[in-house]
């Protein structure tokens, strides 16, 4: 939030509490993408999902934490189109 701040100073902008903190697609849709994700990736817990603090680029790192292979950019875009697929459905 820091470089949020700065930029906002920078443009002659009030930083507002409002400014700190806007949901994403994920945190927006936590209650339904959970159990789909558990679904998706059963070796992932209820408490790795709470340790992602609802954030896109930590469950991706946990589901690669958890499902092992090679780290490279190919698993990565898998796991980012499941969730954007799982995302797009849910917001239809």
């Amino acid at each position: 939030m820091r470089g949020a701040f700065f930029f906002a100073c920078r443009r002659g902008l009030r930083y507002s509490a409002a400014m700190a903190h806007t949901p994403n697609r994920l945190e927006s849709n936590w209650s339904q993408i959970k159990p789909r994700i558990l679904a998706e990736w059963p070796q992932l817990t209820a408490g790795d999902l709470d340790r992602t603090e609802k954030q896109y680029d930590k469950l991706v790192h946990f589901v690669r934490e958890n499902y092992g292979g090679r780290v490279d950019i190919i698993q990565e875009a898998s796991i980012r189109t499941t969730l954007n697929r799982i995302l797009a459905e849910i917001e239809e």
